[in-house]
């Protein structure tokens, strides 16, 4: 159960999906740019009966984004009741974990996204504006 790309997915895979025994789904949505297609997936998963609360989805931070663009696809969807996984970038060439700050981010901030928006069981009534990690 790895995720799924939201551009390819169509009726016939959320059908074909539904009728497993699967507890969650996994998307991603790696880009403010791509809302279009994630949006259209999320809906055809639900007209399939797959509700929000059964999707989670991986959201990559840290390339070729701002925190600004971050932040818009993670407030939204916790407005849709769906659970984001933050997922930081790393390059392949790294040579330690977390090293790398892209730079339109800072260390703070990456730190600060990864650790809030994955820990929604605990902070979810706290608002990201006010968490300082």
């Amino acid at each position: 159960n790895q995720g799924l790309d939201a551009r390819l997915l169509t009726a016939h895979h959320a059908n074909r999906i539904a009728e497993l025994d699967m507890l969650v789904i996994r998307l991603s949505w790696d880009h403010v740019n791509e809302e279009k297609a994630f949006m259209e997936a999320i809906n055809t998963l639900n007209i399939a009966g797959i509700s929000n609360r059964n999707i989670r989805v991986y959201v990559l931070i840290g390339f070729d984004a701002t925190p600004e663009d971050a932040l818009y696809r993670l407030e939204t969807l916790k407005a849709m009741k769906i659970w984001p996984n933050v997922q930081r970038y790393q390059p392949l060439t790294a040579l330690k974990k977390n090293m790398y700050v892209a730079p339109a981010w800072s260390a703070y901030e990456l730190r600060r996204y990864s650790r809030y928006w994955n820990r929604q069981v605990w902070l979810g009534g706290v608002p990201f504006q006010e968490y300082r990690g």
